[in-house]
């Protein structure tokens, strides 16, 4: 009889003694909001039909990179100790520009598109430590709400701007991928870099020539934890 007890009692305590002992086993649902600024250099990948690879070829020549910036408000949600999902709001500002001099009586020439979006990332914390490597995979949706051109004319010593709004397709989807690192500052706050590469899927011009820009760069977040 004694022996069918202890068999009945290590059966029912066993589950409890087993989750004691390996914590890692339970969900990790903690949530955090911080604030995210990102420096990163812009361009685009373009394409034509044959007949306009020329015309391709020239605007290859003479555009290059430009250098921006984004600011998020991102929200945190801890799926168990590995995964954890993203989203929030980020303001973005991509584009490109022409190479000093390339256009005829400008010295300098950028082209900015401003958007708000909406990302939704799928984090893997490499570890279960305070502090953790992570890389991340995602998608954002998002809106042109402004386009806009800053030049700088030969003969002139101030920089002028105007509003792009023609053959301008405002919504834009985009997938990224990132890899960097989580640091606990204290128990609400973390600190948080990465370095990042974004590419928009959809061309904001539907002209001749199309071009999908794209971003990569460096970005940090501080992070309170609830």
């Amino acid at each position: 009889m004694k022996s069918y007890f202890f068999l009945l009692s290590t059966f029912l305590f066993l589950p409890i003694t087993n989750a004691q002992v390996n914590p890692t086993s339970k969900k990790d649902t903690s949530l955090s909001i911080g604030i995210v600024q990102a420096v990163n250099v812009c361009y685009r990948f373009s394409t034509s039909t044959p007949n306009l690879m020329w015309m391709k070829e020239s605007l290859d020549s003479i555009e290059t990179s430009l250098l921006s910036n984004s600011t998020s408000v991102i929200v945190n949600i801890g799926l168990n100790k590995r995964l954890q999902l993203n989203t929030g709001f980020t303001h973005s500002k991509i584009g490109f520009q022409y190479k000093e001099g390339s256009l005829a009586g400008f010295k300098t020439y950028k082209e900015t598109n401003n958007l708000i979006e909406i990302p939704l990332q799928l984090v893997y914390k490499m570890g279960t430590k305070k502090s953790y490597p992570f890389i991340s995979l995602g998608a954002a949706t998002g809106y042109i709400y402004s386009r806009e051109a800053k030049y700088l004319l030969t003969d002139k010593v101030e920089a002028s701007s105007m509003k792009l709004s023609s053959d301008i397709s405002k919504f834009q989807v985009s997938a990224s991928m990132s890899f960097g690192a989580s640091i606990k500052l204290t128990n609400s706050w973390n600190f948080k870099s990465e370095l990042f590469y974004n590419q928009y899927l959809l061309s904001p011009s539907s002209g001749l020539v199309k071009k999908y820009l794209f971003s990569t760069g460096i970005s940090v977040g501080l992070f309170k934890s609830f």
